[in-house]
């Protein structure tokens, strides 16, 4: 019996995948942005009811934080992406991390834009320009005991 035309499988290289690594971390870090934003935009709605004063001070900082983090891990997911891409790995996972940290950079520069709003909105409630709100918190960082100062 002839074996010469039977199917056979084209060999799989032993080696590492080139870009497989940097795939994988463009994944992972997409993923820690979606976190991010997850708990700085969903979480602090949860538990502001709760808590005392530090918490809710806490969350505060949470919710200014956590998007601008978030926004800069969806760049750098973004690069990563492209960079596995450029070194040949076309796998699921590549494609993955270019999607959502595409969908959560816009997510999160809709956010940054609308908690400047808010703080801009804010200040001008206040009558204070941005120049003079740095100059008070810088005052009340300097006096306080806390790492978070107590703005109202």
């Amino acid at each position: 019996m002839d074996n010469s035309n039977q199917f056979q499988p084209n060999p799989q290289p032993n080696g590492p995948t080139p870009g497989k690594g940097v795939g994988i971390a463009a994944f992972v870090v997409s993923m820690v942005a979606a976190a991010f934003t997850f708990f700085s935009l969903v979480l602090p709605f949860t538990f502001s009811r709760f808590g005392n004063d530090e918490v809710k001070d806490a969350l505060a900082i949470v919710v200014i934080l956590g998007p601008v983090l978030a926004f800069i891990l969806s760049i750098i997911g973004l690069v990563l992406s492209s960079v596995s891409k450029k070194q040949g790995y076309n796998g699921g996972l590549r494609g993955a991390a270019f999607g959502v940290s595409l969908s959560f950079l816009i997510i999160d520069a809709l956010a940054v834009v609308s908690i400047l709003a808010c703080v801009g909105c804010t200040l001008a409630c206040m009558g204070l320009t941005w120049h003079e709100t740095v100059e008070k918190l810088s005052d009340m960082v300097g006096k306080s005991n806390s790492f978070i100062p107590r703005i109202w």
